[in-house]
């Protein structure tokens, strides 16, 4: 069935706000966590190629969006426990991206760290609509901010 008018409004208030919030959060704490590391900025400043792999580990080190719930839609065993169907889930997307098993240093901005597997946006059908456009704003945000302050503190 085609969406009446208040689901379409309510739709295009819900990702505005989604992605203004989330892309904002990214800036501010990218911003902070750059300069709390040492030398981010002047690392990315003198090496703008950087970008790509800084936004990644941005996303990782301090996501936006720490928690997000789910309901599971069948049993299931993990971790040595088992979960029923129709349970509420907090799934914590900051402990899931220092997971060391999958991150070395996990507790380490490191702006060059690739792969870099993390859970900010999501996956399969719960996975991010506008992780593209956040992406891409904070790289150019970061290259602009730092080649314009590069001794930024």
């Amino acid at each position: 069935a085609p969406l009446t008018d208040q689901e379409l409004t309510s739709l295009y208030i819900f990702l505005f706000i989604a992605g203004e919030e989330t892309s904002a959060n990214l800036l501010g704490a990218g911003t902070y966590n750059l300069l709390q590391g040492g030398n981010g900025c002047q690392q990315l400043a003198s090496n703008a190629t950087l970008a790509e792999t800084c936004v990644e580990e941005l996303l990782r080190f301090d996501p936006s969006v720490q928690i997000a719930g789910r309901n599971t839609l069948k049993d299931l065993m993990t971790g040595g426990k088992n979960i029923p169907a129709g349970a509420t889930l907090a799934l914590v997307i900051g402990s899931a991206n220092r997971d060391e098993t999958v991150f070395d240093a996990p507790d380490e901005l490191r702006l060059e760290r690739t792969p870099n597997r993390h859970l900010t946006f999501g996956l399969g059908t719960h996975h991010c609509m506008g992780d593209w456009l956040a992406r891409r704003q904070a790289v150019i945000a970061f290259k602009e901010l730092t080649q314009r302050f590069p001794s930024l503190q």
